[in-house]
């Protein structure tokens, strides 16, 4: 749950709101503050290949096994590819009929034009290297005809030159007979042996791959409280110091923004809430930490994965850390504070800035992204529970 524990929607409802509008590159209202723009790339340095869409690993299987069935038929990949969106709305009653009952993609549409675990996974499979080739999902007709082409020329060079080609890993384990009547998210120890080979592979600095090869569970609200922190690998604790860090900084910017618009809307009760929450969030700040920390540190950290963070976005988070140094942390009263999260907010959003548009602002309904950034934890812990309970 957030900190603000009478704000109706829970940290994984509003997240997986959040990451659904970066899943479909959309451009969405959750974001007042441009802070998914360093965000998405921790979380991607944490926990490759995992988005807050995710709700059970073994979909991470239940993809692959039922395109690979499809491609053993001599259909159009056209064809195939309709077969394929068919059978992930099966799934739907095979996991049912195993008893399963959260967590099951699609179950309310029950439509192959719904979504579908593959629209969700599909990334995660390329990520992960359990498939092999680049392409998008709207791709597969042509990646199938393509492999196809490669199969004929390399039988028609004879023994000596045929090779097997297939879009997925080799060691893809075998799909339990039946499994499309029924089928439950249970890993088996083989399957989880493969995924955890496959983030060693893909992965083998990240905190994701390191937590799963332990195959131990932890129960934390945020991976920076995780007991075994001190055995990560250097980089990757390094980056969750600076994600915790940045995390706790930026919520008071967050709890601002909530205040502001509250005040706007003269309603007292939001406005007694966020007061009280920002002076909780500052009893809690060790200012000596925060004055000590070089943000270069984080941008350094993030370049080396292969992300640069826009100027505009590294000026905002150095800019807001000298207010909260300036104003000791109690940012309510503090008009630097005020002007910074106004202007950014205004220059995101242009004619949409709820301190222009009435409309928008009659639109606030008492919280937007006024809760801690976890970086994609919550959906990293359910996958790792998932391996440490493979049977």
């Amino acid at each position: 749950m957030s900190a603000l524990s009478w704000i109706v929607f829970d940290e994984r409802e509003r997240e997986l709101a959040q990451q659904l509008v970066d899943a479909f590159r959309e451009k969405g209202t959750l974001d007042e503050l441009g802070l998914r723009q360093v965000q998405l790339p921790v979380s991607d340095q944490l926990f490759p290949g995992i988005t807050t869409l995710h709700t059970r690993l073994r979909y991470v299987l239940f993809v692959p096994w039922i395109y690979a069935m499809a491609e053993k038929r001599n259909a159009s990949p056209e064809a195939l590819a309709e077969e394929s969106r068919d059978r992930q709305v099966q799934l739907i009653g095979a996991l049912e009929n195993g008893g399963e009952q959260t967590g099951i993609i699609g179950i309310r549409t029950r439509s192959k034009n719904g979504p579908l675990p593959s629209n969700v996974y599909w990334g995660t499979l390329r990520s992960w290297g359990i498939r092999t080739d680049a392409g998008d999902e709207a791709d597969y007709p042509g990646v199938v005809a393509a492999l196809r082409r490669d199969q004929a020329s390399s039988e028609a060079q004879g023994e000596g030159h045929r090779v097997n080609r297939s879009m997925w890993h080799p060691a893809l384990p075998a799909a339990p007979s039946d499994w499309l009547d029924k089928v439950d998210f249970r890993l088996r120890s083989g399957e989880a042996s493969f995924l955890i080979d496959r983030l060693v592979d893909s992965h083998p600095e990240s905190v994701l791959a390191h937590l799963a090869k332990a195959r131990k569970m932890a129960d934390c609200t945020f991976i920076w409280e995780h007991p075994d922190l001190a055995g990560f690998p250097d980089s990757a604790r390094s980056l969750v110091d600076q994600a915790r860090k940045f995390s706790n900084l930026m919520y008071s910017a967050s709890l601002l923004y909530n205040l502001m618009l509250s005040e706007r809307l003269e309603k007292d009760e939001w406005i007694a809430r966020y007061q009280a929450e920002l002076g909780r969030w500052r009893e809690g700040l060790e200012l000596s930490e925060l004055r000590d920390w070089h943000l270069t540190d984080l941008w350094d950290l993030l370049r080396d994965g292969g992300h640069r963070i826009r100027l505009p976005t590294r000026d905002f988070v150095r800019n807001w850390r000298e207010a909260v140094l300036d104003a000791r942390a109690d940012v309510r009263e503090s008009e630097a504070a005020r002007d910074l999260v106004r202007n950014r907010e205004m220059r995101l959003k242009g004619a949409r800035s709820r301190f222009r548009n009435r409309t928008a602002l009659d639109g606030f309904t008492g919280a937007v992204g006024a809760f801690r950034i976890g970086f994609r934890w919550s959906s990293a812990r359910s996958h790792l529970r998932d391996i440490a309970d493979a049977c």
